[in-house]
């Protein structure tokens, strides 16, 4: 297995996932299923409304198969979650979607997530919340491997819906993405290399553009 450890497409690696221990660990060797949930280190999901709080946990408890794993600093929903949810604070991340287990991967849509999401082969459903967020739900949709939710449509109904299509709908399955990363004719690498040898030479040149642009 292997997981994505660099912010840019351009120089993207790959290296051995480790494997899972602790609380993860027994969570998920006793699950048919995991999604993965998390909205990135700058958004705290503490201070989202109750309302989406509530929306997420009804939605999770009507998939008693599925083990949900939501990084979650507070303590407030620890009598409230139902039993297949694991709240932390910290997640091991890209092992954990490196995972044969997992799923789905529930996201803000930040640009790393995005990432690891199509390096690891995880469907994704995006729940823009600002800056680049917007787009890159939009491109996961158009490429076939996310389900793109708005945060104004975030009730548990909603949620259910998404849930359904990634987990039933085996055309979300992203690894065709994933492929295509792996065998590109130019392997990150080089094409990093090579970016910076030009960009030595010619200082004036513009930043070359994003593989999503």
């Amino acid at each position: 297995m292997s997981s994505t450890t660099c912010r840019d497409p351009r120089s993207t690696r790959f290296v051995d996932a480790k494997p899972l221990e602790g609380e993860f660990k027994t969570s998920i060797d006793n699950a048919k299923k995991v999604v993965v949930m998390t909205f990135g280190s700058v958004c705290d999901p503490k201070l989202m409304p109750d309302s989406w709080k509530e929306a997420f946990l009804g939605a999770f408890r009507r998939f008693p198969e599925v083990q949900f794993v939501f990084r979650y600093g507070g303590t407030d929903l620890d009598t409230k979650k139902p039993s297949n949810v694991l709240l932390s604070k910290w997640l091991p991340q890209a092992d954990l979607l490196q995972h044969p287990k997992t799923a789905a991967f529930i996201s803000h849509g930040g640009y790393n997530g995005l990432q690891e999401a199509i390096n690891s082969g995880t469907p994704i459903i995006t729940i823009p919340l600002f800056g680049d967020q917007p787009r890159n739900g939009r491109i996961a949709a158009k490429h076939g491997f996310g389900y793109n939710l708005q945060k104004e449509d975030i009730s548990e109904e909603n949620v259910v819906k998404a849930l359904e299509a990634i987990l039933n709908n085996p055309d979300y399955s992203n690894s065709r993405m994933q492929n295509m990363i792996a065998k590109k004719p130019v392997q990150p690498e080089q094409l990093l290399r090579k970016w910076t040898e030009f960009l030595g030479e010619f200082k004036q040149a513009r930043q070359p553009r994003a593989l999503w642009d």
